[in-house]
């Protein structure tokens, strides 16, 4: 049995333990993501689009300059072809991440992409990852935005779903 990219480790160890008609009765279960967390399930070409889109890759002026080193040097690795095999490795990205959702529009095109990475089919899949989704995140103030702007861009995505199918819980400090 062939198995996905996505899956390394100890999944895939058990995954081969499994036979075709196992997995594909798996895949087929209903599933609910109960703790998904939003800067952390952004998808790595979604994270590429909104680096390239502020950080265009020939621009040294001051901009890029202004901006901070580990800021700047998560945006180079996004730009360039991140590779994570391990799940520390994505920890050095989070300061690149929250500079690239910084904004509403930013923020709201990031929860979009990992509502439809959940809850939507894609590349040939008979069913999505999940049937319901609960996303978590803690209200970030920015120069950008406040705290409510940044809970209304990502609530305005949630709610393109039905209650019975995504969630919004907030995290506090």
């Amino acid at each position: 049995m062939s198995q996905s990219p996505e899956i390394a480790g100890y999944a895939a160890e058990a995954l081969r333990t499994l036979s075709p008609s196992q997995v594909q009765f798996l895949r087929k279960l209903p599933k609910a993501e109960l703790h998904a967390h939003l800067n952390g399930c952004i998808p790595v070409h979604v994270l590429q689009e909104l680096a390239n889109a502020r950080f265009c890759k020939t621009d040294a002026g001051e901009a890029v300059s202004s901006v901070p080193e580990a800021v700047r040097a998560g945006i180079e690795k996004l730009q360039h072809g991140v590779v994570l095999n391990e799940i520390y490795e994505f920890f050095g990205l989070f300061p690149a991440i929250y500079a690239l959702t910084s904004t509403p529009e930013a923020l709201g095109q990031a929860a979009r992409a990992v509502l439809a990475l959940f809850l939507e089919t894609s590349n040939g899949e008979t069913e999505p990852q999940a049937a319901y989704l609960e996303l978590r995140t803690g209200p970030r103030a920015t120069p950008q935005m406040t705290r409510m702007q940044y809970l209304e861009a990502v609530l305005d995505e949630v709610e393109r779903y039905p209650p019975e199918r995504a969630a919004l819980i907030v995290s506090l400090d």
